[in-house]
């Protein structure tokens, strides 16, 4: 695509007063002229030729554990969407590019056990190189689509913000470029990836033990989630994001971006507000609440089937890239599954679950993926006859189960690894869903997504790992140096958690760090501070914070 010779974009930069819990707000001109090394940004106001503006606040991420970025784009106008698009990820890789540069040595350690000093490792280089060249083929084979047109949308927002971040960069930040950013995007689709590239290895369910195959299953499967009816009819849809403590560098992000269709069909949301990370593009969590009143999220499920890993592709959509296009392109729950469904790449398998609130009527999907194939199905009726639907890393069809490996699982080590009884799905029947059910109030849902009480909890087996909210930092230690460790820095990092009313609103609660609702705060020097952890607080002991289309509601 062509950007036009002249484009001109304002940015708001709120900077927190921690003191007084408010903004000094700051403005920024960024002014591109001709191509991408004339963009500038200096001080000054919003004004009626500026295309895109926004909000920054990235002290704030030390005082609620968030850091929070909005940026909105002109409505119509003479200006291309592609040039507006570039301008949104310019904002965006200028004005956090000190949080971009913190993550970096986390994202590196995390995605390949690597230092911040080395380079991506170079198969998967090559990968990225591919599937771009694949993209960009596409949106040119493609020109009338307005999928692909999309997907061309994106790219440029990509672009521009990997060229915003370099021009924010001083020389004590790191140097990065577009493979390190595309790294970032697949944050969530890199361990297939790694594994179809022999960078890290496949788990092998013949040989590892079942505790090494525990490890390997919590450090590769993300999150809880709960979609929880109640009497009144309300609906709780909650989710807890389960990572690595090194990824507790959080950012809450709304893009207001009104393109059009040049053969004049309109997007289905313009607005989009979620829960994320420095220099991703998606949530990956994932959280989102859309402005076409629809929520969509996920767990992982993984899988354990080198057959089908064999099968991956970089001439296919990454998953980054299919929720960022179907949360835009839809507006009900099954044309999201059967966008999504498109150009599968079989990387970061999840299973998402997507309610719609709108005119449309109230419904609930969900959607499973593998390599080569995607299955889905409405379960609104599942609210209607069983209050709740729960996500604990686990396939629930049949067929995913079983192309998956979790039978062999099964079938090896019992019902741990089963759908329906496992330990997670133990504890939101019995008791968090239950407890919602029959309180029907926020702080009863806000408590579901942080539950932990590993110790008295008969269905956590005595693992602080195995609840909502895991904790595998308190792990107990094993005597057995044979036992692969389960203790490590990992668990749940954050929680999201809104009602119909919230959708309605595009407004969400959320809380960041390890769950201390019934634990201690974790504290990075009591055991972990060798671990990359920049721009985080020592103790990390945030509360409750309401997001909303105004940032912080």
């Amino acid at each position: 695509w062509t950007r036009a010779p002249f484009l001109s974009l304002v940015v708001i930069g709120a900077l927190l007063v921690a003191a007084l819990q408010c903004s000094s707000m700051s403005q920024y001109e960024v002014t591109c002229n001709h191509g991408l090394e004339d963009c500038k940004v200096t001080l000054g106001a919003k004004t009626a030729d500026s295309i895109a503006w926004g909000s920054v606040d990235t002290d704030s991420s030390m005082v609620t554990g968030w850091a929070y970025f909005d940026v909105e784009v002109a409505r119509g106008g003479s200006v291309p969407d592609e040039n507006k698009a570039y301008a949104a990820g310019f904002a965006e890789g200028f004005l956090t590019a000190s949080m971009i540069s913190n993550y970096w040595p986390s994202s590196q350690s995390s995605s390949f056990n690597l230092t911040s000093s080395e380079p991506v490792p170079e198969p998967v280089a090559q990968f990225i190189h591919a599937n771009l060249r694949w993209m960009r083929e596409g949106v040119e084979k493609n020109p009338r689509s307005p999928y692909w047109r999309r997907v061309q949308l994106v790219l440029a927002q990509l672009e521009g913000m990997v060229e915003g971040y370099k021009a924010a960069a001083t020389k004590d930040m790191f140097k990065l470029g577009i493979v390190e950013f595309m790294t970032f995007q697949m944050n969530g689709d890199l361990e297939a990836v790694n594994a179809r590239l022999n960078v890290t290895a496949m788990p092998d369910v013949n040989s590892w033990s079942q505790e090494r195959l525990i490890l390997h299953f919590l450090k590769s499967t993300h999150c809880s989630a709960m979609v929880q009816r109640t009497k009144s009819g309300n609906i709780y849809f909650g989710h807890t994001t389960w990572d690595v403590y090194s990824s507790m560098l959080r950012c809450i992000k709304k893009y207001n971006l009104p393109y059009t269709d040049p053969f004049g069909s309109a997007y289905g949301a313009d607005v989009v507000i979620f829960s994320s990370t420095p220099a991703f593009l998606s949530s990956v969590d994932d959280y989102y609440l859309l402005s076409s009143g629809i929520a969509v999220t996920e767990t992982t499920n993984g899988q354990f089937n080198p057959a089908l890993i064999a099968e991956i592709t970089p001439e296919s959509m990454m998953s980054w890239m299919r929720v960022v296009v179907c949360n835009a392109a839809v507006t009900s729950a099954k044309d999201w599954v059967t966008c999504f469904e498109g150009h599968n790449s079989g990387t970061y398998d999840n299973q998402w679950i997507i309610l719609q609130n709108n005119a449309g009527g109230l419904h609930l999907w969900i959607a499973e993926q593998i390599p080569g194939y995607v299955e889905s199905a409405e379960i609104t009726h599942v609210l209607d006859n069983e209050g709740g639907w729960y996500s604990y890393n686990r396939p629930y069809f049949p067929k995913i189960f079983n192309m998956s490996l979790f039978n062999v699982m099964e079938a090896k080590y019992g019902s741990f690894w089963n759908w329906e009884q496992c330990p997670r799905s133990q504890v939101f029947r019995r008791i968090v869903g239950p407890m919602v059910a029959k309180t029907d109030t926020m702080t009863a849902a806000k408590t579901a997504m942080r539950y932990n009480h590993w110790a008295t909890d008969p269905e956590s087996l005595g693992n602080a790992c195995l609840s909502v909210s895991s904790r595998c930092d308190l792990a107990p230690l094993s005597p057995n140096p044979n036992i692969y460790e389960l203790r490590s820095p990992l668990g749940g990092i954050d929680s999201k958690i809104t009602d119909l009313e919230g959708l309605k609103k595009m407004e969400f609660w959320a809380q960041e760090g390890p769950t201390h609702d019934t634990q201690p705060p974790f504290e990075w020097s009591t055991e972990y501070e060798y671990m990359p952890h920049l721009g985080q607080p020592n103790r990390v002991e945030f509360g409750w914070e309401l997001f909303g289309e105004n940032m912080r509601a």
